[in-house]
């Protein structure tokens, strides 16, 4: 039983671990809290400052908010938040997002 058991935390360790190398690589990513900007990837020099500013301005998050944003295979910029945010602020930092980017 306990051969059993130590087969299926090796497969299921494996899969974790393929899983983690084959998902979706983020492009972008800003992290916010209720003090500002802590942390943020991935953006073009040129376009750092103005999104940035766009986002103090725009965005106040209660908690902590994240940000991921990648190019999918058919050209799409996807864009995934995580934290407390009202789907209206979302869609704005999208329209401006996928504007500027």
């Amino acid at each position: 039983m306990l051969g059993v058991f130590i087969k299926l935390a090796a497969v299921v360790g494996i899969a974790y671990v393929v899983w983690r190398m084959t998902r979706p690589r983020y492009a972008i990513k800003i992290v916010m809290d209720k003090n500002g900007i802590k942390h943020h990837e991935g953006l073009a020099k040129r376009q750092e400052k103005q999104v940035l500013e766009f986002l103090r301005e725009q965005v106040q998050p209660v908690r902590r908010l994240t940000i991921y944003g990648a190019r999918q295979p058919n050209g799409y910029f996807r864009l995934v938040f995580k934290g407390q945010i009202d789907p209206g602020t979302q869609q704005r930092i999208r329209n401006y997002l996928l504007t500027v980017i």
